[in-house]
Formats: C-alpha cells, sequence, structure tokens
C-alpha cells in the first residue's frame, strides 16, 4: 500500500493518481479478502502506516489544489473511503470486482469538484 501511495503521489496528474491508488487498495483487499487487514498489520509497522497516511493525505491536496476533487476533501475521506471498500469487498462474492469498483467510481464522482 505504501508503495502504490507513492507512485499514485509521484503521479503529475493527482486525481488520476489517486483513482489508481484506490484501484489497487480495491484489488489488494479483493485478492487477500480473507486477511488483507491482518497482512496489512502484520508487514506494516506504525511507522509505515503513518507514512502511508500522509502520502494519501498529501495526495488527497493535490487532487484538490488540482481541481480533480472538490474543496474540503481531506485525506480521513479517503482513508474512509478505502475502509468502507474492505466491507464492500467482503460481502461480495469471491472473485467478483465488480461491486467494489462501483463503490469506488460512484464515490469518487461525488467527491470531484
Amino acid at each position: 500500500m505504501d508503495q502504490a501511495a507513492g507512485a499514485a503521489l509521484a503521479d503529475p496528474d493527482p486525481g488520476a493518481g489517486l483513482e489508481r491508488f484506490l484501484d489497487f487498495a480495491g484489488a489488494f483487499t479483493a485478492e487477500n479478502r480473507r486477511y488483507a487487514a491482518a497482512l496489512t498489520d502484520r508487514v506494516t509497522g506504525d511507522d509505515v502506516r503513518a507514512q502511508t497516511a500522509d502520502k494519501v493525505r498529501q495526495l488527497t491536496r493535490k487532487a484538490v489544489d488540482a481541481g480533480s476533487l472538490a474543496p474540503g476533501v481531506t485525506g480521513d475521506d479517503i482513508k474512509a473511503l478505502i475502509v468502507a471498500l474492505r466491507g464492500v469487498v467482503a460481502a461480495s462474492p469471491d472473485g467478483d470486482d465488480t461491486a467494489w469498483r462501483r463503490f469506488v467510481r460512484i464515490h469518487l464522482t461525488g467527491l470531484r469538484a
């Protein structure tokens, strides 16, 4: 997740970078649906989680500044979207990415400027 957040942050188009990061988060969660949260907690320490959260905040701020997201959208909004995304994946049949992809697109539409 940290590497994906870093790659998204480096994208010259912050809106596209954020969308790619959320797609990664959804795919990662779906691929590891039974243990994604535990895997993330086990593999990463508090320092890496804080570093990733900071990258997501920076990415969100860049997307707002670029006009890709509405003013007032925060990194906490994106974090909440990712947490909710886990629930959508958990409620979906194995191998069916339709629901979480739709969920991300609907929320991004709502967060756009």
